[in-house]
């Protein structure tokens, strides 16, 4: 390619990094440096009252996480199942609902606040986790390593625990690792089921702020669990894998109870909460007959509902902030994998994931303490913090379509007189724009179901839909607790719909 040609390319991807940086600074940076400036000494003893319980209950998970998900994944990667691919939808179904639905879904099945009842809900929302990461690896492992054992004479218990064991250690690890952070930061689950005396950091940290008004406890909190988040994903980060793919597909024929008793536990834990939160929606609050009586609540706005205006218009609100929130992370994001395509500028990377590594109820509290432009009490402050969260998504699924082109075509093009830009347009972002669409959709699925971000964040007029549902059940009544199961419901379904015709799109 021509070296001005060469030159310009540089240049465009030079200035798409602009934008990203710029948001990245004002939203992300600033608000950071805010929270450390508020952080005191004052915050350290409601961090060693919280600390505890938040490592306990993250490592509980992890550990039930692994007992549930590694049978399933040795069923999906090792052995014949019929149906693999609608199974592996339905275990892994759970990882894209919002965490207000699997708490809710929870409480419908009539679980009561308790440590169980958390680790219960991260198991639920995990073993997609573990199914996703271990199966593949377990796919490609050569089965004739562990004949070898056998014919050495080693027992097929030995054999599984020297020879099996180490090679999937790396997947497995990496697998805990994300489920511990994901349990960690979790703040649905713990606000729905923890109960009144069982807080962790990310819990804590509201309640220091919107409770108490303390904000330079909260502040300490919020720098106490980044430092911890920080070395999380930099000890995961460390638990790389790569095993060859085999030629040859060594999966075993199973016997049918041994995928039902694999199985069964993961689509259970996936299925049965989600059906009984659906008819525990037309459950009728004065009895146990069924009706629409919740449902056409959701009209009308109640007194003792702890909202503003009627349920049902957080789901216009939600709507509203999910499309600008995903059209802000779709601009960003395809800017951000424009300069990351073709170059290893680690640092832009780095920059672009941490949001997505750090807690959303920090985001959100970072956004209060630093007021940036003074957009606080805005209404575009929530899709501002869910486009940070969203941006990543969109990145990591643009970037690996433009890196897929050809660059032959781009000097084609470069040679034929067409600018950078004009080569972007219609070289990149033509072949790109199926991976674009799906960018955007899982940006607007995460911005649906944000619930910490804007908790802070949200006005009592604009209250989105997790708002809506955790205020719905925090109040007395059957009538609240109904609507609140018919909103998780709408709320399961939006989700759903729009992860569904995404998977039709990469197809």
């Amino acid at each position: 390619m021509d070296r001005r040609v060469v030159q310009n390319c540089r240049g465009l991807r030079g200035s798409a990094a602009l934008p990203v940086g710029a948001f990245l600074l004002a939203f992300f940076i600033v608000p950071l440096v805010a929270i450390t400036r508020h952080a005191g000494t004052a915050g350290l003893r409601p961090a060693a009252r919280v600390l505890p319980f938040t490592l306990t209950q993250a490592a509980l998970s992890t550990v039930v996480t692994l007992i549930v998900g590694l049978p399933a994944a040795f069923s999906l990667g090792r052995t014949t199942v019929r149906g693999r691919r609608l199974t592996t939808g339905l275990v892994t179904a759970p990882f894209v609902l919002p965490t207000v639905v699997v708490g809710a879904s929870l409480l419908a099945l009539g679980v009561r606040p308790s440590l169980w009842a958390i680790v219960a809900a991260h198991t639920i929302f995990n073993v997609a986790v573990v199914v996703r990461t271990v199966a593949p690896a377990w796919t490609e492992l050569d089965l004739r390593l562990g004949e070898a054992a056998r014919t050495l004479g080693v027992s097929p218990v030995r054999a599984a625990l020297t020879v099996t064991g180490p090679l999937l250690a790396p997947a497995i690890g990496s697998a805990a690792a994300i489920v511990f952070l994901f349990s960690f930061t979790s703040f649905g689950v713990i606000r729905l089921l923890g109960g009144p005396r069982q807080r962790t950091l990310e819990t804590e940290i509201y309640r220091q702020t919107a409770d108490l008004l303390r904000l330079d406890r909260a502040a300490t909190l919020a720098l106490i669990q980044l430092t911890i988040v920080i070395v999380l994903l930099l000890l995961s980060a460390r638990r790389s894998y790569s095993q060859p793919r085999l030629s040859v597909d060594q999966r075993i024929a199973a016997r049918p109870f041994i995928s039902v008793l694999t199985l069964a536990p993961s689509a259970l834990l996936a299925v049965t909460p989600l059906a009984v939160l659906v008819e525990r929606s037309f459950r009728d609050p004065d009895g146990h007959a069924h009706s629409l009586r919740n449902w056409r609540a959701l009209a009308s706005a109640s007194r003792g509902s702890g909202l503003v205006n009627a349920p049902l218009a957080s789901v216009g609100a939600s709507l509203r902030i999910g499309v600008v929130a995903a059209l802000l992370a779709t601009v960003l994001g395809v800017s951000g994998a424009v300069a990351l395509q073709g170059s290893r500028r680690r640092i832009l990377d780095l920059a672009i994931m941490a949001p997505l590594g750090t807690s959303a109820v920090t985001l959100g509290f970072g956004f209060l303490v630093a007021n940036p432009l003074d957009l606080r009490s805005r209404w575009i402050a929530i899709p501002i913090v869910h486009a940070l969260i969203g941006m990543p998504f969109v990145v990591r699924t643009v970037v690996t379509s433009l890196r897929s082109i050809d660059p032959q075509v781009r000097e084609v093009a470069a040679t034929l007189g067409a600018s950078p830009g004009r080569v972007l347009r219609l070289v990149d972002l033509a072949i790109a724009r199926r991976a674009v669409v799906v960018g955007a959709g899982m940006a607007f699925a995460v911005s649906l179901g944000e619930f910490g971000a804007a908790s802070f964040l949200v006005r009592p007029s604009t209250a989105t839909l997790p708002v809506a549902i955790g205020r719905l059940l925090s109040r007395p009544g059957s009538l609240n607790v109904g609507q609140a199961y018919a909103l998780s419901v709408i709320l399961a379904a939006l989700t759903a719909g729009v992860m569904l015709a995404l998977e039709g799109l990469r197809d």
